[in-house]
């Protein structure tokens, strides 16, 4: 059984969030369209349909022990979104989701590790969930970020610093994460701290 894990970033209430979509098939991938309920029928063992054209039946299909690890992970997510009141954890919608799982801090970095090395695409979207930019792998890193800076005359006598790397960068501050060219950094309180704060000069130059 094939399986496709698509990482995405979006914006909700001036953070940006991540969640996760799913797309499986024998071949050709089919997009889970109630995630929750895929889910539960692959850990109870049950058959679910797709379309006319594929209906999934443990029976018929299994999955790799490396797909089947991030799926029991996943299957833990949801089961536990399931168990606190939505009005008092954003993190706790996951059941009311369709198509789309939010990933909790708690969880992120070993699931990004794992799906790192399946089959995956990480996608930033809008709110709307129009994707911007779309990579098809990514890295996972606890490394320091290094932003390359330069100094740039706007008068005469006065001077701007630019970074240059910070402009591409998408910080991911539920996660303790910042997304550069393709990488996830998971970086200490320290180092994320270290690295707002230069973001904040950047934008006070």
């Amino acid at each position: 059984m094939n399986i496709q894990f698509i990482i995405k970033v979006f914006p909700e209430n001036q953070m940006n969030r991540l969640a996760l979509e799913l797309k499986v098939g024998p071949e050709r991938v089919y997009v889970v369209k109630q995630i929750g309920s895929f889910l539960e029928a692959i850990k109870e063992g049950r058959i679910l349909e797709f379309t006319s054209r594929f209906t999934y039946d443990p029976n018929d299909y299994e999955f790799d022990s490396g797909d089947w690890s991030v799926l029991k992970q996943l299957t833990r997510i949801y089961e536990a979104s399931k168990l606190y009141d939505t009005e008092l954890d954003s993190f706790a919608r996951n059941y009311r989701e369709d198509k789309r799982l939010l990933i909790p801090p708690n969880e992120a970095k070993l699931l990004l590790e794992q799906i790192s090395e399946r089959s995956s695409l990480f996608q930033i979207v809008t709110e709307k969930n129009d994707v911007t930019i779309q990579y098809p792998e990514f890295l996972v890193t606890e490394e320091n970020l290094d932003f390359s800076y330069r100094f740039i005359e706007v008068a005469e006598g006065e001077y701007q610093i630019e970074f240059e790397s910070l402009q591409q960068a998408i910080f991911l501050d539920l996660y303790r994460a910042v997304f550069l060219d393709g990488t996830v950094h998971f970086l200490s309180e320290k180092k994320l701290g270290s690295a707002c704060a230069t973001e904040r000069v950047s934008a006070n130059c």
